[in-house]
């Protein structure tokens, strides 16, 4: 397999042949690593079995009639009979697993739209099907055709998206404001006293979050409760369930662009997405990289007119400790929505937003404060 760098990899063509056809076959065995967010969507993206799965904190839980093993099962294993899939690629000791693994001589891959490396057809017909491979799909897959960058492909697609759907489920003077989750910090500060301004100048201002607040930060969703600003999140479920699935079938479309992206940002887009369906706002914010690019995707997939992505006072390359590996996703993510009609990028002060312009190569002047 391609090593390790930095980046997800499409699985090279010439690979196809020695890990898609045995897999279908039975005689290659293809076991997921990490059973958690984006584990159903994994699945969903690579199109191929899984015959297992493996999880150092959920091992001897079952998932899917399956008992979930520890990944030391992996050294009592043949290895030419197996072929492991990374459901997360982003942890720090990605490395250190990644390296184990070649000890072991074990091939392996993190998750990425298969069908793209043989074709855009054939990918897209793979990418609507949700169940299990058809026995017959190796004849679909091989032999290989010449890959294709996927966040190309993206870019494609939702310069298309936008231009046909930007403002068509807009109404209204409702603003949503996005983040992962209200912590305590100072853009989480900045974001509540922005609702609460725009509540007081009679705007509907909502809340998106994915995730409930922790303790310490509570207070700030009483102070927005008092100033009439509402909270929205997806309904609770567990996080290895395929419940978020259900936009698949909602909006095909939607679906195919989904496909393109890691599963766990694809998972907490379609989170995002739902929320900004049922709302149906005219604009939306959103303070931090993270949820500037996954709200803000969501966002232009929901049709959203017009989107303010603000950055961190300085670009995320600057913050290792947080971002790590995420950073090439995070940058071409970034370019794809600043490509999109009524995406615009701020930062809180001319440094940052010489950082930002200079990281992501936009046209002078483009990045505001």
């Amino acid at each position: 397999m391609p090593p390790y760098r930095g980046v997800m990899p499409l699985i090279d063509p010439s690979d196809l042949p020695d890990i898609v056809a045995p897999v279908l076959a039975g005689r290659l065995r293809l076991l997921m690593w990490g059973v958690y967010d984006g584990a159903a969507l994994a699945e969903w993206q690579v199109i191929l079995p899984i015959d297992g799965y493996l999880d150092s904190e959920r091992c001897g839980q079952t998932y899917r009639g399956r008992t979930i093993m520890p990944p030391e099962a992996l050294e009592s294993l043949d290895p030419a009979t197996i072929v492991v899939l990374f459901n997360y690629y982003y942890i720090r000791r990605f490395p250190d697993f990644a390296a184990w693994l070649d000890r072991l001589g074990i091939r392996y891959f993190t998750p990425t739209p298969l069908a793209l490396a043989c074709g855009v057809e054939t990918g897209r017909d793979l990418a609507l099907a949700t169940g299990a491979a058809p026995a017959d799909l190796a004849t679909a897959l091989l032999p290989p055709r010449p890959a294709i960058d996927r966040w190309d492909r993206l870019g494609e697609l939702l310069a298309l998206h936008r231009a046909r759907t930007r403002g068509s489920d807009g109404e209204g003077n409702g603003i949503v404001l996005g983040l992962l989750r209200l912590e305590v910090g100072g853009a989480e500060r900045q974001l509540c006293a922005l609702a609460t301004a725009l509540t007081r100048r009679g705007m509907t201002a909502t809340l998106a979050t994915l995730w409930p607040s922790p303790p310490e930060a509570r207070h700030y969703g009483q102070a927005l409760a008092e100033a009439g600003v509402a909270i929205a999140q997806p309904r609770p479920s567990d996080p290895i369930e395929r419940r978020h699935l259900a936009l698949i079938a909602d909006d095909p479309e939607v679906a195919f662009l989904l496909w393109h992206l890691p599963p766990h940002m694809a998972w907490q887009v379609s989170q995002f997405h739902g929320i900004f369906k049922a709302l149906r706002p005219r604009a939306a914010v959103f303070y931090l990289d993270q949820p500037n690019v996954l709200g803000g995707l969501a966002a232009v997939l929901a049709g959203i007119p017009e989107v303010l992505l603000s950055g961190r006072n300085l670009n995320p390359t600057h913050f290792p400790h947080f971002f790590g590996r995420q950073c090439p996703d995070l940058f071409r993510l970034y370019r794809l929505l600043l490509a999109c009609p009524g995406v615009t990028l701020t930062a809180n002060s001319p440094e940052g937003a010489r950082s930002y312009a200079e990281w992501l190569e936009p046209a002078p002047g483009s990045v505001g404060v």
